[in-house]
């Protein structure tokens, strides 16, 4: 192997070009802890895996080793798994194989490595599911969020076309009179929709480049590579057509029936009423009905993820996230640092850390909880107690310093937390959270009891006195139920990187540029990354929960105002359609309060329909993204009866003027243009 003062590095094009101003790449070197590297390479502009990365490197670059050992060779040191595999399938081999075969590996790895490589499975997943399976449901739920939309608008304009449709029968009777033949009518209509669904799809993609940048500034942080997101040639091709193939399918009803029509009937009467007590009144009346169904459906997906966000957020982490800045501090490989370095360099970093102005109580810990950090696990054994190798109970394993738990305002519920006298060469403690406590010791106090990472026979196993138990955290994201966790002080299991945890009197982020000057006074090459508040944090892992609802809540609005639309034109045409049934019900004595209510009438009926559809098929979307769900049923009364007033209130506002049109007719006027 080279020495690693030789190995090269390989740049993302972003850090070549905003750290290095795209200089040319022969000769480059870069610093990094210290050591210069050389450049051998930039990655193309798309290239992002993993997310966030900026430097590649050989495995045995800054590999960090939780070994006590710096002479002891990474390469068989069976104690730390940091790595993700990453392999190309062979064409003709499949992920069952590749699982199978990489399960007879570990098989193997463990009867040669019987005292530490029990009880791991090997499991292969694609690298597509790997990225994009968590946002999966997310990007599901909004393409049939879109769909529905699309839905809603071709109803409407099939409505729009039927009711155009109506006012044309003289024409085409005309036309058909003259020799026209039923083809080439039904061509005019077609051709006609097409176009009218070619000038609403140029429009909408118009509008789908203001409309994207909104969608990828709400979705970047929560949907990978969602900043490479663009309207390029193919999803423009893809919108017209659909626009174009929406015209001519919801224009074909219309054309069909124009075309289908008695000329000679048509000549004789007004083709309004030809077609107001026909069966197209009721299609027309059916389509607003699917168009409120589906409003509600998506009314509905949409209350039951704000819901289901809500209660996400609300949930108590465990902890108090209010003026806590946080930061890591990374020193690097520990095979570059002895123990004492490394607790030499953290205790003058918090030791300082106090010291800054506005600082109420200063900590470190391996890993922040919510996912914002490393989600290290690891066995535990309990002293005079005998199980399986292999069985061990797992549990959470952290390393904190005496000021973490104040900081963070995790409270310490028995015992005691850590003290400065838990420090290197005192006997080594321990404290545990309430669910290890639960799970290791139930019904018995673990106080004053003993618990090691690992089994006794393993090299470097210690026994630690549980000291003190603290609170419950939710360490994998407020979503996921507290685990278990064992925390160590820092000095005496000093790890070469460490989260420092500011309680603040003033606004956290004041804080930000004296930790930084702070820091490079103690060390001018150590760099100070990830700073942010708790409260930010807390917000990060709740990004993908508010996204989806947003997405959906934006799209389940523009459902109602359209379906509002459809049902208000349905409304309005039918009132045009019936002035001289309106007129003779007020010549034979009904008051503009009985026509009101008539029209107010026929337009409830439409929306019972429709919400009774709606309810049934949001009962199955609910049990669809039950998935997405937390702490809120599928079927949630609450998210159902909201949803329904909204879209009751809507369709009410959209059949009032309407109604109101009505009460204005003159009887004798109606009467004698009839």
């Amino acid at each position: 192997d080279p020495d690693q003062t030789e190995q090269s590095v390989v740049l993302s094009h972003g850090f070549w070009q905003t750290h290095l101003s795209g200089k040319p790449i022969l000769g480059l070197e870069v610093e990094i802890n210290d050591q210069t590297y050389p450049v051998a390479g930039v990655m193309p502009p798309d290239f992002e895996y993993p997310r966030g990365a900026e430097i590649w490197a050989a495995s045995r670059f800054r590999v960090p080793e939780p070994t006590r050992s710096p002479e002891e060779d990474p390469a068989t040191d069976h104690s730390s798994r940091y790595f993700h595999a990453i392999a190309r399938l062979n064409p003709a081999r499949t992920l069952d194989q590749a699982a199978t075969e990489g399960s007879t590996i570990i098989s193997r790895i463990a009867d040669e490595n019987p005292d530490s490589e029990r009880g791991f499975t090997f499991e292969a997943i694609s690298l597509h599911e790997s990225v994009t399976g968590q946002v999966r449901p997310l990007l599901v739920v909004l393409f049939g969020a879109v769909g529905l939309v699309l839905l809603i608008a071709c109803a409407n304009v099939a409505n729009l076309l039927l009711a155009r449709a109506t006012g044309r029968t003289h024409e085409i009777a005309i036309h058909t009179a003259l020799g026209a033949g039923r083809l080439r009518l039904i061509r005019q209509t077609l051709v006609e929709s097409a176009l009218l669904g070619l000038a609403g799809g140029v429009g909408g993609v118009l509008l789908s480049f203001w409309g994207t940048r909104v969608l990828i500034s709400m979705a970047d942080q929560g949907v990978p590579r969602a900043g490479e997101v663009t309207v390029n040639l193919q999803v423009l091709l893809f919108a017209l057509s659909v626009s174009v193939l929406s015209g001519l399918l919801f224009g074909l009803v219309p054309a069909l029936w124009l075309s289908g029509g008695d000329p000679a009937q048509a000549l004789r009467e007004a083709g309004s009423r030809i077609l107001s007590g026909s069966g197209y009144a009721r299609l027309r009346a059916a389509l607003v009905t699917i168009e409120i169904a589906i409003s509600l459906t998506l009314l509905v997906g949409a209350g039951l993820l704000m819901r289901t966000y809500t209660v996400v957020s609300r949930t108590d982490p465990g902890f108090s996230s209010s003026n806590v800045l946080t930061a890591d501090v990374w020193l690097g490989s520990s095979t570059e640092y002895t123990d004492d370095e490394i607790r030499a360099f953290q205790e003058e970093i918090l030791d300082r850390s106090r010291n800054l102005p506005g600082v109420v109580n200063a900590g470190a810990v391996l890993s922040l909880p919510i996912g914002a950090g490393i989600s290290a696990r690891t066995n535990y054994s309990v002293e005079g107690r005998i199980v399986e190798r292999g069985t061990e109970p797992v549990a959470g394993l952290q390393a904190a310093s005496p000021g973490y738990f104040g900081s963070i305002g995790l409270p310490v519920l028995r015992g005691r937390g850590f003290t400065a006298e838990d420090r290197a060469g005192s006997p080594p403690v321990a404290v545990v959270s309430e669910a290890f406590a639960k799970q290791f010791f139930p019904g018995e106090d673990p106080i004053g009891r003993r618990i090691g990472a690992g089994t006794p026979e393993d090299d470097g196993f210690e026994w630690l006195t549980v000291v003190g138990v603290v609170a419950d955290t939710r360490y994998d994201g407020l979503d996921d139920q507290p685990r278990s966790e064992a925390y160590q002080p820092l000095a005496q299991a000093p790890w070469p990187y460490m989260t420092l945890v500011l309680q603040s009197s003033v606004e956290p982020m004041t804080l930000a540029d004296p930790l930084r000057q702070m820091v490079m006074e103690v060390n001018p090459s150590q760099p100070v990354a990830g700073i942010a508040t708790m409260d930010q944090l807390m917000q990060g892992s709740l990004m993908r929960r508010r996204d989806s609802a947003r997405l959906v809540a934006i799209f389940a609005g523009l459902a109602l105002v359209l379906a509002a639309i459809g049902l208000y034109g349905v409304i309005s045409f039918s009132v045009a359609t019936r002035t001289r049934e309106i007129g003779i019900r007020m010549a034979i004595g009904a008051d503009r309060g009985d026509i009101f209510r008539l029209v107010l009438g026929d337009g409830g009926k439409l929306l019972g329909v429709g919400l009774a559809a709606g309810v049934t098929v949001a009962v199955l979307l609910g049990r669809l993204i039950q998935g997405m769900l937390h702490g809120v049923p599928p079927t949630d009364p609450g998210v159902f009866v909201v949803a329904a007033g909204v879209l009751a209130l809507s369709a009410l506002l959209a059949m009032v003027l309407p109604a109101r049109r009505a009460t204005q007719v003159e009887p004798a006027t109606s009467l004698r243009s009839g």
